[in-house]
């Protein structure tokens, strides 16, 4: 299932955006930085960094499992201003 916040949070949190991009290159980058740690924390917790695991043969069980958390959180990525990017900073 997806992730969908209540209606009362994205506007909230596209307010708070609006916020941060005003305030600054800086404040919207370090925004974007804690975003992105907190997510890949999740697939580093679930995929480690040794193990069976981080194998290069489970490449494929790695992208999927991220796929599928971009997808299933659409509409929380959907909240941040497209220019900051924050998905395609997801994947790097």
């Amino acid at each position: 299932g997806e992730d969908v916040p209540p209606a009362t949070v994205v506007e909230t949190l596209r307010a708070c955006c609006t916020v941060t991009g005003a305030i600054g290159t800086a404040a919207r980058d370090e925004l974007v930085d804690i975003i992105c740690k907190r997510e890949m924390n999740m697939y580093t917790q679930i995929f480690g960094t040794i193990g069976e695991t981080a194998k290069l043969e489970r490449t494929v069980n790695r992208y999927k499992w991220f796929i599928r958390r971009l997808d299933s959180r659409s509409a929380i990525w959907g909240i941040f201003p497209e220019e900051w990017r924050v998905t395609h900073l997801l994947a790097l």
